[in-house]
């Protein structure tokens, strides 16, 4: 009798458990934590999905709704179910992660370009979950928000991302510290020619097409919740984007939300940046406030800050910066209608 050999499932590669008392003072004052869980992908290689600490469903790293504060991530950790914890890169913080794969030798040694980080930097180091990589958190600005090669295992990011956090730290540099000179001269040499092609994924200076149709928000393709939320800052999406200790909405994060879902439905930019600088609606107070109430600046503040780069990103800037895929996500009635049918981090 013929038998079919029986595969056992692939297991989950040890993992560093998270040293919550280790994580620097600056990081857990910031409201941007999350917890993760490892999905095994084989090969010895996990994939890192972030789950919002407070409800337990996964998280975006572009929505500030689904973050916590560090006591919760903590909390939802420790109750068990999840890996571990997770800091999320925002433009709104100072801080830049450099990630490194696969650094360590069998001695455990430091490959070249992982020796020159943590000597330049001298900022927070620790090992990633696996025990081979390397994450260093240091306070800076990138151009263009950062880049990644995956060919060597080499990222640098400040928005957008997140990182999973152990604080099993290298060599005792457990403070966060300015990268200063030296984080600029790491981006240029690891990424060189790369790094000055980022110009390419970028939208530029806002150019006006006066020829362009001008949409009104009650004619453009986007649902009923979004206008609601574009006019009055209420309606079904509001409690999406809240600001922290507060019953209000985050108008920034409303804003790219709802430039995202604009764009998606295609909606020229013209349009988008009259209705988004209209006085007549909530979320025009953001970039009015910004510029004065002057409302052509108030256009190009919108444009430079949210605009462009939803644009950039929706033509595959955001690629560079992923890791691997994770399977389709299905909508259901209480996910975000603008929630992407696929997520990558």
């Amino acid at each position: 009798m013929k038998t079919t050999k029986q595969t056992a499932p692939a297991k989950t590669p040890r993992l560093i458990p998270p040293n919550l008392d280790a994580v620097p003072g600056e990081l857990q004052e910031c409201p941007q934590w999350v917890v993760w869980k490892a999905v095994n992908k084989g090969g010895g290689k996990v994939s890192k999905v972030p789950h919002n600490p407070k409800t337990g469903r996964q998280a975006s790293t572009k929505i500030r709704g689904d973050w916590g504060i560090f006591d919760e991530a903590c909390e939802a950790y420790l109750m068990g179910g999840y890996a571990g914890i997770g800091f999320v890169f925002t433009a709104d913080d100072p801080f830049v992660g450099v990630d490194l794969d696969n650094c360590f030798d069998e001695l455990g040694a430091l490959r070249d370009d992982a020796r020159q980080a943590v000597d330049e930097l001298q900022s927070f180091t620790e090992r990633s979950p696996s025990g081979n990589g390397l994450h260093i958190i240091c306070k800076g600005e990138l151009p263009g928000g950062g880049h990644c090669d995956n060919k060597v295992g080499r990222e640098m990011y400040q928005e957008g991302r997140f990182f999973t956090i152990t604080a099993d730290m290298v060599e005792g540099l457990g403070t966060v510290k300015a990268g200063g000179a030296a984080l600029k001269r790491l981006y240029s040499d690891w990424f060189g020619q790369s790094a000055s092609n980022d110009e390419k994924h970028t939208v530029g200076d806002l150019d006006w097409d006066r020829e362009a149709p001008v949409v009104s928000l009650d004619d453009m393709a986007i649902g009923e919740d979004w206008k609601v939320l574009v006019r009055d800052g209420e309606g079904p999406l509001a409690p999406r984007f809240p600001k922290h200790d507060s019953d209000d909405v985050d108008r920034s994060d409303a804003l790219k939300a709802v430039c995202q879902e604009m764009v998606a439905t295609g909606v020229n930019k013209e349009s988008i940046l009259t209705v988004l600088t209209d006085k007549d609606y909530f979320l025009a107070g953001k970039s009015l406030g910004e510029r004065k109430n002057n409302v052509k600046s108030a256009k190009e503040w919108v444009w430079k800050y949210t605009l462009a780069r939803v644009l950039a990103k929706s033509r595959g800037f955001a690629d560079e910066f992923d890791d691997s895929p994770l399977p389709e996500l299905k909508r259901t009635p209480t996910d975000a209608p603008w929630l992407p049918l696929y997520s990558r981090w």
